[in-house]
């Protein structure tokens, strides 16, 4: 099994979900919807890195979450992280 989790947000199209992560199988993680309104911080309380939203802020992922393709190695069990978001 795969260590990782996609958040996608719901806006991208169809055919960009394609190109950028590409054909899904029975081994890739989660997939993830973003939210209106979420920061990085969110992100991380959704991927259980962090217990509350409150805590992943004071570590440092009270950011916006960038636009476009972007990819995270968290934690000591290094999970991935892919988010995609409208360009």
């Amino acid at each position: 099994m795969r260590h990782e989790i996609t958040f996608v947000d719901p806006a991208v199209p169809t055919s960009d979900l394609h190109l950028f992560l590409g054909p899904f199988d029975s081994l890739d993680g989660p997939m993830m919807a973003i939210q209106p309104g979420w920061t990085m911080a969110h992100v991380m309380f959704e991927a259980k890195k962090f217990p509350s939203v409150k805590q992943a802020k004071n570590n440092g992922w009270h950011k916006p979450i960038p636009a476009g393709y972007s990819e995270y190695v968290v934690g000591k069990d290094k999970l991935h992280i892919y988010i995609l978001t409208p360009f």
